[in-house]
This record gives C-alpha cells, structure tokens and sequence, in this order.
C-alpha cells in the first residue's frame, strides 16, 4: 500500500530540518529504502507525486478467458 502524499512531504521537511534519519525511521514507521526512494523521487521529479505506472493491462482473448474461467 502506497503512503499518502501528506505523509511523504511531512517526512521530507522533517528530514530537511536535519532529522536523523534513525528518528524518521523511528517516528515514521517507515524503512530505510522508503526513504531512499523518496529522497530520490524528489530529486529526480521536484515532486512528492506518485509516478505513473509504466504497465498496461493485459489483454485476454475471449477463448483464453473462457479456459482461464473453467472451474471443471
């Protein structure tokens, strides 16, 4: 499950601020490579925003559903 974006800019100002990352992991309940991807997000996007997946849906066949659905 995805953390909400007020909960990822309210971690980033506390770690501008000089928070120890330690404390952040502590207070937050947050791991060590949440923190690192964020810290990354920021700098790569200037932005908190989730990025777009980058799949597609996959596309079944009528007759592949048909045989995927059989519970016989």
């Amino acid at each position: 499950m995805a953390y909400s974006k007020d909960l990822r800019e309210i971690v980033m100002k506390n770690y501008d601020r000089g928070m120890s990352k330690e404390e952040i992991f502590r207070i937050f309940e947050i791991g060590k490579s949440t923190l690192k991807g964020w810290v990354k997000l920021r700098a790569e996007t200037g932005s908190m925003e989730n990025r777009p997946l980058k799949r597609e849906a996959r596309k079944f066949n009528m007759e592949e559903l048909i045989t995927y659905n059989r519970f016989d």
